[in-house]
């Protein structure tokens, strides 16, 4: 038989798998349920052990990757809140302990404007807050908190970018690379 040292952190997980050579984050792994594992933690600034995935002290949207023993902040996007069950970004109803955001504090079920985006905004579900983005050629109305069809108070019609200077419609960044003196890009 094989001995596997794992990381702190990690367990094993069976030869080939895993993050790294045959270990794998705890949750992910069902090989050691019921073990006790042979090494206590070993814990940095903002990770419990030299590897994993961590819940952010003061931020229900934030959380760590740690990778031997180096934090890196993460940050859960779309009205997402990182789930330390889960060890992921998950619905807020999935979350316990985060409070439902102010921003939806006037209507727990209503539209809330996104500064002054005309085709995004954040869109209230019990409280929780979800980014939403308005179907093509629409635009939010600010005073009826809706995707309409344009002219608003606020927004235009929405149009196409007028292509850059130099660069042709339908080129990609690829191409503009190979066709751009060294070091200039568009």
């Amino acid at each position: 038989p094989e001995l596997y040292d794992c990381p702190n952190g990690l367990v094993f997980a069976g030869k080939h798998r895993g993050v790294t050579e045959g270990c794998d984050y705890p949750w992910r792994s069902n090989y050691c349920e019921g073990k006790e594992l042979a090494n206590g933690p070993i814990s940095t600034e903002n990770c419990d052990w030299l590897y994993g995935i961590f819940g952010h002290e003061t931020s229900c949207t934030r959380y760590w990757t740690c990778w031997n023993g180096t934090a890196t902040e993460q940050l859960c996007i779309g009205g997402l809140l990182y789930n330390e069950n889960a060890h992921s970004c998950d619905w807020p109803e999935n979350v316990d302990g985060c409070q439902k955001h102010p921003l939806c504090n006037d209507d727990p079920n209503g539209n809330v404007p996104l500064g002054k985006s005309c085709n995004r905004y954040w869109q209230c579900q019990g409280g929780y807050p979800r980014l939403q983005r308005c179907p093509a050629m629409l635009v939010f109305d600010r005073n009826s908190l809706r995707c309409v069809v344009p002219p608003t108070e606020d927004c235009d019609i929405p149009t196409t970018p007028p292509p850059q200077e130099g660069s042709f419609q339908g080129d990609n960044e690829e191409h503009q690379e190979k066709h751009n003196p060294p070091g200039r890009r568009n």
